[in-house]
């Protein structure tokens, strides 16, 4: 099962940035998209805030595609849940 993760951050967002930066990290060992918005107020922004019921950002969502070309999607959440999701410590990024 192949995982991708998505990121709906902000560039002026510590948190955001950090979500990044651990991504990254990883760099040849998972597949990641970044997806920036200028504001708060950005409609495709607005629109995963509202789907996925998450009011900040970052806004964090593991696409997964199993054996059968089955596409799922499960939102992770902030940047301390994604810290939680890989196993790694928040405070190092």
């Amino acid at each position: 099962m192949e995982k991708t993760y998505v990121i709906h951050a902000r560039e002026d967002c510590p948190f955001c940035v950090s979500a990044v930066n651990l991504l990254s990290s990883f760099r040849g060992k998972l597949t990641y998209c970044v997806l920036f918005h200028e504001s708060r107020q950005d409609p495709k922004l607005l629109q995963e805030q509202v789907k996925w019921d998450w009011s900040t950002v970052p806004i964090v969502i593991e696409n997964t595609e199993d054996g059968n070309g089955d596409h799922h999607q499960r939102l992770i959440g902030g940047y301390t849940d994604l810290c939680l999701e890989l196993g790694v410590n928040p405070d190092d990024f």
